[in-house]
């Protein structure tokens, strides 16, 4: 069993479980926790509480998997939806149940309850006010079969559907089928093919109101050398407006019944280099992705030297947005218990349409940068003690279209021995303000220390 508890910024407080238990064909695990704080502004507080219960039974014809799991997470939603001290409540709960029939079969059945309670203004509940609760439900029946040592198959049935009961959004309900299948193949033996690998893959799916979308597939790969590997895929990808998305209205956010189903094309080519001793990985991927119908929320032909935030952002259809990126990793093992990781990722897409205001689809990071080193502690502090702490340090620079670059500077350090493990985390260091959604300010400098109680027992 492992148990932590911490506090720090903001009155923050973090409580954690993790227990599990094993016996003959039975296997359970329980994990639990509960996070809280009074919020870094006003009407940013939120309390976050989870349960989950997970089983496993080795039985015939298979292991089946039980899992459990419910959630209550009210918070302030002050400026999330305009300047409003808003506040919002969700709960949900979970339930499935999956079966292996044999080797290469298994089935599965899950169903999802999410109430979600929104008040527009905290201290006057009587204005504006949505209730929804929504279902649903996802089955699915798959296999998978080795046609040759070289080739496997998987193909398989999925269902799912869902419905809204809202006093504002009203009552709606759709569902929708689908059909898959995947081949992998790989090279006989051979000096030269052996190297290859191939995947091809479709999926259908059939809606409840939109006929059907076909999706396909495919990815390959080619070992150059030992110590190079070139790979290269490409998809088709599709997503439904929510129902949010279609009905939805407040006085900053109004719904579009007449929305299309958003779909994309992406493609990806790359290239992995280990040298011999295998200290050092080189990643290096180049991206276009080709989206139509893209679900936004913009202010259209409302573009006024007087325009405000007050206005509201309607739901719209971009017609095309294409991205085109690239992305490199490199990633060292400095020694047997330090690795250090860099990484950049560029992206860029035309300018918005005219008279186009975007709230999400044009607010991507066009630069993005990653340092990181992990590792333990000797050298720094006496070997004995060193070797006992685990430190992360992350530097994370961003530059979001029409922004200036921020920083994040994060720093955690832990003891990883012992039945008792103090912890702290340091998260953006340099209290950077910054904001991921416009006008949504986040968090700045926040310290978190706490201990782990870990009483886990190894078996042999």
């Amino acid at each position: 069993m492992v148990a932590s508890a911490g506090a720090g910024s903001f009155y923050s407080i973090e409580q954690h479980l993790r227990a599990s238990y094993t016996r003959g064909p039975i296997a359970e695990q329980l994990t639990g926790s509960r996070d809280t704080s009074d919020g870094f502004i006003p009407d940013r507080n939120y309390s976050s509480n989870a349960l989950a219960s997970e089983t496993w039974l080795t039985l015939k014809p298979g292991t089946t998997d039980i899992l459990l799991a419910a959630s209550d997470r009210p918070y302030g939603a002050n400026l999330f939806y305009g300047p409003y001290d808003s506040q919002e409540r969700t709960k949900g709960w979970f339930a499935s149940i999956q079966q292996q029939l044999g080797q290469r079969t298994a089935a599965s059945f899950g169903y999802r309850r999410h109430s979600d309670l929104f008040v527009l203004f905290a201290d006057q509940p009587q204005i504006y006010e949505n209730n929804h609760i929504t279902t649903s439900y996802e089955a699915a029946l798959r296999r998978a079969d080795t046609l040759s040592p070289n080739t496997t198959l998987s193909y398989g049935l999925e269902a799912n559907g869902d419905s809204i009961h809202s006093n504002s959004l009203g009552q709606h309900a759709r569902n929708q089928g689908a059909g898959y299948a995947n081949l992998n193949l790989r090279a006989p033996s051979n000096r030269y093919l052996a190297r290859f690998s191939l995947s091809i893959g479709a999926r259908d799916e059939v809606l409840s109101s939109n006929g059907n979308v076909f999706s396909p597939s495919i990815a390959a790969a080619y070992t150059l050398t030992h110590t190079t590997r070139l790979r290269t895929s490409g998809g088709h990808g599709f997503r439904l407006p929510t129902y949010v998305d279609l009905y939805y209205a407040d006085p900053t956010t109004i719904g579009n019944p007449n929305l299309k189903p958003e779909s994309s094309w992406s493609y990806e080519a790359g290239i992995d280099w280990t040298p011999n001793n295998g200290r050092l990985t080189l990643t290096t991927t180049a991206f276009r992705l080709q989206q139509k119908d893209t679900i936004d929320y913009s202010k259209l032909a409302l573009a006024t030297p007087t325009l405000t935030f007050a206005e509201p952002y309607q739901a719209v259809n971009i017609q095309n947005l294409n991205i085109t990126g690239a992305e490199t990793t490199l990633r060292l093992r400095l020694t047997t218990t330090q690795n250090l990781q860099f990484s950049y990722t560029a992206a860029h897409a035309a300018s918005p349409p005219a008279n186009l205001i975007s709230e999400y689809a044009y607010n991507y990071a066009a630069q993005n940068a990653i340092f990181a080193w992990n590792g333990t502690l000797p050298g720094i502090l006496p070997s004995a003690i060193g070797h006992q702490i685990n430190a992360r340090t992350q530097i994370n620079i961003v530059q979001r279209t029409q922004h200036t670059a921020y920083p994040l500077w994060d720093v955690a350090l832990s003891r990883n021995t012992g039945h008792i493990r103090p912890y702290l985390r340091l998260l953006n260091l340099s209290n950077t303000g910054y904001q991921e959604i416009p006008q949504v300010p986040l968090q700045g400098r926040t310290i978190l220390a706490g201990t782990e109680f870990n009483w886990t027992t190894s078996r042999h």
